[in-house]
């Protein structure tokens, strides 16, 4: 415990301190660190301090993690149950910290001890400091052990505030950009404990990868990970498995997008045919009252136009899952079917502006 104390001496006495009315949230918990601490150490060890010290390992539930809950949802949880796995810890803190403006990101991926790979995959956290460098930390490991199949605290700082090649000796992110590393090493290389950097690689700027990362979508940071992943390769068990986990993602959410540009057709489809009526109302009114003969063509082309994107839109459309095929190729058909229609409308307007008055008063005679 001596080390622990020379670690976390100036924060421990005042977090655990904290009152009950500012445990309730991370941004209560963040709102208290920063009215005791003011130094960027003092403050990150603080929220470091009060994660390790409180929540304690789930052994009854870690290979049951719900990853379908939003991350609001799964830090709430663990607050209220002070209990969680990796991916718990480490959003948990994540939270806290990124509520005391810091940059903190979580990290997936796989471990090892004694030369021996980790049967199931593994959640940390890397913080970028005002020193321009990114630091690693592992709450989880930090805060104890399983043994005989229950969770032993026992607060440690190995793993608090690690630099990224000390922690590549224990850590793999399935992300090679995680490594933060200008050579990143290959998933063999980790396997067979050889951390020798290949400088005869092209240099990766991680920095400005990240720095990228981070402007993007949710989508299209999956998709970035899939290449790297590929990459850097994928052959141990638990690699294996986040790759196909990825997968299912990006199909989730192409399906997802696709279901939402669906929608979007649809609304522009009733947005023409709301046009398309409007101007068959105004046919069987004879033209009236009389408007000007482009404006007259404008009412009908324009329904024609919407109705042919939405046949263009639709026909490049991915797949929008097993439920939706009916309706789907129901709206193809009703399209090819209003388009013909519209079509017809159009040709007896473009008809009627090349009579003279008397001739456009005849046509409305002639049965349609």
């Amino acid at each position: 415990m001596a080390q622990v104390k020379s670690i976390y001496a100036d924060v421990e006495k005042t977090m655990q301190a904290i009152p009950d009315s500012q445990k309730k949230s991370s941004k209560d918990i963040a709102n208290f660190i920063k009215g005791k601490f003011s130094s960027e150490e003092s403050q990150i060890k603080a929220a470091y301090y009060y994660v390790i010290s409180t929540v304690s390992y789930d052994v009854n539930h870690e290979f049951t993690v719900n990853l379908v809950i939003s991350d609001d949802e799964m830090v709430s949880k663990t607050i209220a149950t002070k209990k969680g796995v990796c991916i718990h810890y480490a959003k948990f803190f994540k939270d806290i910290i990124t509520q005391l403006g810091y940059n903190c990101q979580v990290i997936s991926g796989y471990t090892k001890k004694d030369k021996v790979l980790a049967d199931q995959s593994h959640a940390w956290n890397a913080i970028k400091l005002k020193d321009g460098n990114w630091y690693l930390f592992d709450p989880t490991w930090d805060s104890g052990f399983k043994q005989n199949g229950k969770f032993v605290r026992r607060l440690s700082s190995k793993y608090y505030k690690t630099k990224p090649i000390v922690m590549l000796q224990s850590h793999m992110p399935f992300d090679y950009m995680w490594q933060f590393l200008n050579y990143p090493i290959s998933e063999q290389n980790f396997i067979d404990s050889n951390f020798q950097q290949d400088k005869n690689q092209k240099v990766f700027d991680y920095d400005e990868t990240i720095k990228t990362f981070l402007t993007l979508s949710e989508n299209e940071q999956l998709v970035g990970l899939k290449e790297r992943m590929i990459q850097t390769g994928y052959k141990n068990k638990l690699a294996k498995e986040r790759f196909e986990i990825l997968k299912k993602q990006l199909e989730v959410y192409s399906l997802n997008a696709n279901v939402r540009e669906l929608n979007a057709i649809t609304t522009s489809y009733n947005e023409g045919v709301k046009l398309l009526n409007d101007f068959i109302y105004y046919r069987n009114a004879q033209f009236r009252p009389l408007k000007e003969d482009k404006e007259i063509l404008e009412m009908i082309q324009k329904p024609l136009d919407i109705f042919e994107e939405c046949s263009d839109k639709v026909y490049k459309l991915g797949f929008v899952g097993q439920d939706n095929l009916y309706d789907l190729n129901k709206f193809k058909r009703g399209l090819i079917d209003i388009i013909e229609e519209t079509k017809k409308h159009k040709t007896f307007v473009k008809d009627y502006l090349t009579k003279s008055t008397k001739e456009r008063k005849k046509m409305f005679l002639v049965k349609k």
